[in-house]
């Protein structure tokens, strides 16, 4: 059985891209990808995007990307699973290379929500979740994170103000960042003084509207001849015990995550103590606290204690959202896993500009809403 590494990363900065088209940002990503590992023509091509088939009606994107990219011939795919669709289209590359067929896979993923308005975003984005059940009666995204937010709260009698503290790490680690939508610092009064989009959820602990694309080369290890290696551990895919919300015992805590973790450190043959470095599912600042939790980072109801004891930065002791998480990095959905991905390879290759010393072991976590599907991909620099 092969083992699978990274042999490529590509991105395009996340911004309101007015001038460019979904395709073409996934096709300059990926370009970039191929060009780095060195290849011209992958085995197999792997597409992932949350929206392109409500905001741009477009269906088939693996083999209409694939043609654009003058790569016609080449077997397509496309995967959406909300914002966890980059994650799941890694683990269909890693096995897909682990299966022996392919040895080089390239996956890309694109969005692009600055085509429609506001609301329309908000009603697509709100499709992640039951339709039948729970958005059909106007519930949003930010209405269930509010939700999540407020149980948490009342449960470990934890201070919004601790919280939001996620939002003005993600801010200064978005500093220098050349591909981040808002690489500038924040204080915690201007994260508390913004407006309440779902109370208690305020405008800056949310992401922003942004368009990215994003790419990795996965290729088999056997092949590979380079001074420094990445590898993929493991990587798992695992979904909710109960997909619709107000089904589930417990709102604040999410079992996608909590099994792939588990799974994830097992396959790795590693404790989450030997993480070096993560980049976790913040779209709103409870979910990443959550996510801390989750991922065995902090005992549950203490997530937020990392963030005061400023344990979340390089140095400290699970340095987390090192290039400024889906708050300030940004957050085009599909695309989100890939530039998380990238990121890690390039603390573990010692090319990130809030480089955390000696990491060997980079996790990376996404998470589709509010904890339908979670994947937790483990990576490690092997020379």
């Amino acid at each position: 059985m092969n083992q699978v590494a990274i042999t490529g990363v590509g991105y395009v900065p996340i911004s309101e891209h007015w001038s460019k088209s979904l395709r073409m940002l996934m096709a300059e990503a990926g370009f970039l990808a191929l060009d780095e590992a060195e290849i011209d023509k992958p085995d197999l091509i792997i597409v992932s995007s949350a929206f392109a088939s409500r905001l741009q009606e477009q269906y088939q994107l693996g083999a209409l990307i694939a043609n654009y990219m003058g790569l016609g011939g080449v077997p397509a795919m496309s995967v959406e699973a909300g914002d966890a669709s980059g994650g799941v289209a890694i683990h269909l590359g890693y096995t897909a290379i682990l299966s022996g067929i392919y040895k080089n896979v390239l996956i890309i993923g694109g969005d692009k929500l600055s085509d429609e308005l506001p609301a329309r975003v908000e009603s697509v984005m709100a499709s992640m979740e039951d339709r039948e059940y729970i958005t059909y009666h106007g519930a949003t995204y930010a209405g269930l994170a509010a939700l999540v937010y407020k149980e948490y709260l009342t449960k470990y009698g934890v201070k919004n103000d601790d919280i939001a503290l996620l939002a003005v790490h993600d801010h200064s680690m978005a500093v220098g960042i050349a591909h981040a939508q808002y690489p500038f610092p924040i204080k915690l009064d201007k994260v508390l003084s913004s407006p309440i989009i779902a109370d208690p959820i305020r405008l800056f602990e949310s992401f922003g509207f942004g368009d990215g694309a994003a790419a990795i080369v996965l290729s088999a290890l056997e092949d590979i001849k380079s001074d420094t290696i990445i590898t993929i551990e493991s990587s798992v895919m695992a979904t909710a015990e109960q997909f619709n919300i107000a089904q589930r015992d417990n709102i604040v805590s999410f079992s996608s995550t909590n099994k792939a973790a588990k799974q994830a450190y097992a396959k790795a043959k590693i404790t989450p103590n030997e993480i070096n470095v993560a980049e976790i599912h913040d779209s709103y600042t409870i979910l990443g606290i959550i996510a801390l939790e989750d991922l065995g980072f902090a005992k549950y109801g203490e997530g937020t204690k990392l963030l005061k004891e400023g344990q979340l930065t390089p140095g400290g002791k699970i340095p987390v959202n090192t290039f400024g998480g889906l708050k300030a990095r940004g957050h085009p959905f599909g695309a989100t896993a890939l530039y998380q991905t990238m990121e890690i390879v390039k603390q573990l290759r010692g090319e990130a500009p809030h480089q955390v010393p000696k990491a060997e072991y980079g996790l990376v976590h996404s998470m589709a809403g509010i904890g339908g599907t979670a994947v937790v991909n483990i990576l490690r620099r092997m020379k």
